[in-house]
This record gives C-alpha cells, structure tokens and sequence, in this order.
C-alpha cells in the first residue's frame, strides 16, 4: 500500500454551508417559554423569601422586578437563538448550527460517533418533542445536543446514526450512500 499525503485545493472542497439545513420544531418555543416561567417562579419564590426576611423594605418591590425583568431578557435570547438552530444530515457527517451572536457549526462525522441517544424532558413531552444526544470519544459531554426535535425524527435520526455505525465496525467495505 503506497502512502498518499496530496495537497488538496481549498476551492474544491465541499462547502457545508452549501447544506440544506432544517430547523428544530416551532412547538420547541413553547418548551423554552415553560422552562423559563418555570425557573422564574422558583427565583421569584426565591427572591419574595429573601426580601420578605430582609430589613430593607426596597427589596419587597426591587427583587421581583429585577427577576421577572432577567426572565424577559433570557427569554427573549433563547427565541432568537431558537431561529438559529438547525440541523442537516449527509452521506458521512452530522451538522448542527445554532448561537445568538456567533454562529457556531458543528460538524460530527458518523465515524467519530461512539453513542447517540434521544432524550425526553418533561415539558418536550407535552408536544412530543425529544433531544438527541451525539457523543464522540475524548469527551465526557455530548458532543451535540439537538433539542427541538419531533420524537419521531430523533428516533428516525438516531437509527440512521446507528445504521452507519454498525456497517463500519462490522469492517464492512461497502458505502453507506
């Protein structure tokens, strides 16, 4: 076997902003609303306690305020980066696209996939959402955390996933196209 180190021309390459990429579910907002009502309640409970015991009377009217004001803010960060995730799946890779200021793309080749599951939270269930979770080796987290999408679609993803890795640890020659 002859040992090949080619220099590739960078205009040849494939261009994976040239992928079709489909967004997460629209009934996802509605998850990051109840999750952030969810945790403003908690804080709000939290503050209206602190305040309550507090000495200065300020903090009675002050602490709400700032609480349900961060909460508007948060939320009103996660709708746009809502309408920045995306995800695309090709012959060899995954990509996945989000952030609020930066764009973040993520690219995962299926042979670097050493797991992948599809993960529930209790409000994604209400509208039968799931997130799916890609590991690759050397990493203790996910590599990518695609949440937003149809149960069904995660599923349907993550066989797909699982297809290609069986056809390459079974040292299969044959493409999966």
């Amino acid at each position: 076997m002859q040992f090949d180190n080619n220099v590739q021309d960078i205009n040849s390459l494939p261009k994976f902003e040239a992928a079709a990429t489909t967004p997460v579910q629209r009934d996802y907002k509605k998850v990051i609303l109840l999750n952030t009502v969810t945790v403003a309640m908690i804080l709000m409970a939290v503050g209206f306690g602190v305040a309550w015991f507090s000495p200065l009377s300020m903090l009675k009217s002050v602490v709400p305020a700032v609480i349900l004001l961060l909460s508007a803010l948060v939320y009103y960060c996660e709708m746009l980066v809502f309408y920045r995730r995306s995800y695309a799946i090709r012959n060899h890779d995954l990509i996945y696209k989000r952030g609020l200021l930066a764009v973040k793309t993520t690219i995962v080749p299926f042979n670097k996939i050493q797991h992948v599951a599809v993960i529930e939270g209790i409000f994604q269930r209400m509208y039968q959402l799931a997130t799916l979770k890609v590991y690759t080796a050397g990493s203790n987290d996910a590599d990518i955390g695609i949440a937003g999408l149809s149960k069904d679609d995660a599923e349907k993803i993550k066989e797909v996933i699982l297809s290609k890795l069986i056809i390459q640890k079974d040292g299969s020659s044959e493409r999966q196209d």
